[in-house]
């Protein structure tokens, strides 16, 4: 065992040292490095696939929204860290395969959002005057529609990313995450 091993906070960095003495503190950022970065890209995808279905559920309405918001229904009923790891478990684990099967149960909350959003702003009176306008249904999402739903979107991305990370430490502590480094 080395001299400086499990070293207390101050003799060898700030957090001490571990059993090979490596420092703590260097370790902790290191990890924190990899756990940001996988949280934003769960986020930027869940934003990407439930921002498009919930945008699209909203726009077209009637029977095209009832069937999104069921199929989203679904995935919000199921325990989404049970389904996370069912399908790590069927693609094997690794982090490419933790990220995408947490992409699949992240998406649905971000349709909700920005359906209601986008609902919400569709009866507004400056979208009333683009449809008189003639503004086309994709320049209308784009330029009034969307934009709406931006603050709540970004509220709950922020929100997010303490529960993905640890969403990914406890998926990596029973072996299905990042290996360790």
């Amino acid at each position: 065992m080395h001299p400086e091993s499990f070293a207390p906070p101050g003799t060898h960095g700030l957090l001490g040292s571990d059993e090979l003495s490596r420092d703590l503190f260097s370790r902790v950022l290191y990890g924190i490095r990899a756990s940001w970065l996988s949280a934003l890209v769960v986020i930027a995808s869940g934003v990407l696939i439930g921002g498009l279905l919930g945008t699209v559920a909203g726009i077209a309405g009637g029977w095209i929204d009832t069937a999104l918001m069921r199929v989203t229904d679904l995935f919000l009923a199921l325990p989404a860290a049970v389904l996370a790891i069912a399908v790590i478990a069927a693609l094997g684990p690794s982090l490419p395969h933790t990220l995408v099967a947490l992409a699949i149960v992240w998406w649905p909350w971000y349709a909700r959002i920005v359906r209601g959003e986008v609902r919400a702003q569709a009866v507004r009176s400056h979208v009333d005057a683009a449809r008189l306008a003639g503004v086309g249904r994709t320049r209308l999402a784009l330029r009034h529609l969307l934009p709406g739903a931006v603050p709540a979107v970004l509220v709950t991305a922020s929100l997010d990313v303490g529960s993905l990370v640890l969403l990914l430490a406890g998926l990596s502590f029973i072996g299905l995450g990042s290996p360790p480094a």
